[in-house]
């Protein structure tokens, strides 16, 4: 992050943007919203579009790979229910049955899971403002920081760079520079990741 806000770009040469459906548009989006002049970075409004057509095309397969995570983690307490049904069910007070959750598993799981049941409280004003969760989330994130990097080349191989990331051998600094340098740098934030859902990550619910 501190690169880029200094104007450095990952090399991108070595991608493969016909390997995986939609990845060109995303990395053309990605080049776009870098771009040195902030005046012409692109409003959400126009990333919008981009992102919706890309998800479309791997709605599909998210399912299963949400399989496969929860299944590392122990159990998939929403298998065989499509993502409508669950988002409904949530949005009328339901939640799904954490009961058989191994939560001691994967360290750091039961303090996320604990932070996601206030999330989902019934009354959005009681759910923890972003300052309680970050505390929370950066702790879990420090845990599982060294495994990071392993992930992340398992994601750019998959995606036919050989597991070569545009960003290998550049040092990070520990703590990130605070955000607030103009422009569209990705897409995303704390909140609710669905609309409409009660008890949202983000202040007051």
């Amino acid at each position: 992050m501190l690169m880029i806000c200094k104007g450095e770009r990952p090399s991108l040469g070595q991608l493969d943007r016909s390997r995986v459906e939609g990845l060109g548009e995303i990395v053309n989006l990605m080049v776009k919203c870098w771009d040195h002049n902030p005046q012409n970075r692109p409003s959400f409004h126009d990333c919008l579009p981009v992102t919706e057509k890309v998800f479309e095309l791997h709605k599909p397969g998210m399912k299963d790979a949400l399989h496969q995570v929860m299944t590392s983690v122990g159990t998939v307490p929403t298998a065989g229910v499509r993502s409508e049904i669950i988002m409904l069910m949530i949005s009328k007070g339901e939640r799904p049955s954490l009961g058989q959750l191994d939560r001691s598993r994967v360290e750091g799981l039961g303090e996320i899971v604990n932070l996601m049941v206030k999330c989902w409280d019934h009354f959005p004003k009681s759910g923890p403002p972003s300052t309680d969760c970050l505390p929370v989330t950066e702790k879990v994130f420090e845990l599982h920081k060294p495994g990071i990097k392993d992930a992340v080349h398992q994601v750019m191989t998959s995606l036919g760079t050989g597991g070569a990331v545009p960003t290998a051998g550049v040092k990070y600094p520990e703590k990130p520079p605070k955000p607030g340098y103009g422009g569209v740098g990705g897409v995303g934030g704390v909140g609710g990741v669905w609309p409409g859902v009660v008890g949202g990550v983000g202040p007051g619910g």
